[in-house]
C-alpha cells in the first residue's frame, strides 16, 4: 500500500471498505472514537441503589466479608514474606510459617462461614432478584 501525503495532512479517518482498482484507495472512511468505550460497564449507581435497599443485617454481613477478605489478603502477604525471609534458625522459620498458615486457614474458615450466613440471610429475606444477588455476593 502506498502512503500519500504526510502526517500533517491526516484527518483522523482510517481507510476501510473495498479497495479500488489500484488497491491504494478505499471507498468508506471509518472514524474511531473512544467516547462509547465504557458504556457497557455496569453503573455504580445501580449497585449503590441495591445496597441501600438491603436490610441492615445483610449490609453488615457484606461489610464483614469485605473486612475478612482484606485481613486474609494481608495474612497471605505476610505468609509470602515469611517464606522469603532468611532466618538463622530454620526451626524458628518453620514455626512462624506454620503459625501464619494457621491464621490464613482460620480467616478462610471465617470467610466461608460469613458467606454461608449471608446466603442464609438473603434466603430468609426472600431476596431472589439475580441482579441484587450478584451485587451482594460478588
Amino acid at each position: 500500500m502506498k502512503i500519500q501525503g504526510n502526517a500533517s495532512n491526516y484527518d483522523g479517518n482510517l481507510p476501510l471498505g473495498r479497495p479500488g482498482k489500484d488497491n491504494n484507495s478505499h471507498e468508506f472512511p471509518l472514524r474511531l472514537s473512544l467516547d462509547n468505550l465504557n458504556k457497557n460497564e455496569p453503573s455504580k449507581t445501580t449497585e449503590s441503589k441495591h445496597e441501600e435497599d438491603l436490610p441492615e443485617n445483610i449490609r453488615k454481613l457484606k461489610a464483614y466479608i469485605k473486612q475478612i477478605k482484606e485481613r486474609l489478603e494481608m495474612a497471605k502477604q505476610e505468609l509470602d514474606e515469611l517464606k522469603e525471609r532468611t532466618f538463622e534458625d530454620e526451626e524458628q522459620k518453620a514455626a512462624q510459617i506454620k503459625q501464619q498458615w494457621s491464621v490464613v486457614n482460620s480467616l478462610n474458615l471465617e470467610l466461608m462461614n460469613a458467606a454461608q450466613s449471608l446466603q442464609k440471610a438473603l434466603e430468609d429475606q426472600g431476596i431472589t432478584d439475580p441482579s441484587v444477588l450478584v451485587d451482594v455476593l460478588v
